[in-house]
């Protein structure tokens, strides 16, 4: 009979034979939005995510970030040679991706992706950065001519806000901001991907089976029941979930009016399968999330100039 660790590596093989070679699986989000139980989930669908993980953090995230340091590592220097950071809610400049590519990053990109695939023939790339750097990537993506399928992870701002509020001390609008410029780019820099999936993590916690059968059924992605049981005896833990906001909380009407609890809304929706990704209600709400965030935005950029 095949282990565990032979059986992983056998449906691994098969699906990315079956896609014609190697894929790609990245998982955007906002930082605190479940990336890291969503991602580590990807598992029960085959999904490898290496051997160079980032640590767990007793106080942060116990269970592990299920991110590649390497990768996480280049985003980092990406950003910083943006001159900005994660938590910057200063948009990115129209032209980043050259800027990066002038500086010659887009050779290291393409090299450690490249390295990360001859390893795993069904990769996973988990960085919040993403939501935000993907335009670059996708130009290493090309380059390697590989098959990319994307997932889109999504929490009730409120409890991303709670949970930035008490690892960071950031005041709300810091963080709703946050939450909507990565929301909206994950979202806008997907539009035109086939192989997209939408994951909200409190329904990922209730119903963890048929959130990730989904999931596989959108990337053809086949669930390894041994895994599927193992993650859900042995790796959720709902007692790490600190909080849990009703959708229609009256918090959410607290900044930019209802946009942000109407956003959210759709995005949940979307995850349950009641809207499309690509359909008008969806389209509709992100076009409202856009024109809010660009307004934020300038605004930001008028006081700065004042000051």
């Amino acid at each position: 009979m095949l282990g565990a660790n032979a059986f992983r590596m056998l449906h691994a093989q098969a699906t990315a034979d079956s896609g014609g070679g190697a894929r790609l699986i990245v998982v955007l989000g906002m930082h605190r939005s479940g990336t890291s139980a969503i991602t580590r989930g990807l598992k029960t669908l085959g999904v490898e995510l290496g051997d160079n993980l980032y640590a767990p953090d007793p106080e942060i995230n116990a269970k592990g970030y299920w991110e590649d340091a390497d990768l996480a590592g280049l985003n980092i220097r990406l950003l910083e040679a943006l001159g900005s950071a994660w938590h910057d809610t200063r948009p990115l400049p129209r032209d980043f991706v050259d800027r990066l590519a002038s500086r010659g990053f887009l050779p290291q990109a393409v090299h450690l992706l490249q390295a990360k695939l001859n390893s795993h023939r069904v990769f996973g790339f988990k960085d919040p950065r993403n939501s935000l750097l993907l335009p670059f990537w996708k130009r290493a993506f090309a380059q390697l001519h590989v098959r990319v399928g994307y997932v889109l992870a999504v929490r009730n701002p409120l409890s991303v806000i709670e949970s930035l509020a008490r690892r960071d001390r950031f005041d709300f609008k810091k963080s709703a901001q946050l939450w909507l410029m990565h929301s909206v780019h994950m979202m806008e820099n997907t539009s035109s991907e086939k192989e997209r999936a939408i994951v909200d993590y409190d329904i990922l916690m209730e119903t963890p089976a048929e959130v990730l059968r989904g999931v596989g059924r959108s990337l053809a992605l086949d669930a390894i029941p041994c895994e599927l049981e193992a993650y859900e005896r042995e790796f959720l833990d709902r007692t790490l979930r600190h909080s849990e906001y009703d959708p229609d909380h009256p918090a959410l009407t607290g900044f930019m009016g209802t946009m942000l609890r109407d956003f959210y809304a759709a995005l949940r929706q979307a995850a349950c399968g009641m809207i499309t990704l690509d359909g008008e209600a969806m389209l509709r709400e992100l076009s409202r999330a856009r024109h809010e965030l660009d307004a934020a935005d300038a605004a930001d950029a008028a006081f700065a100039l004042a000051g």
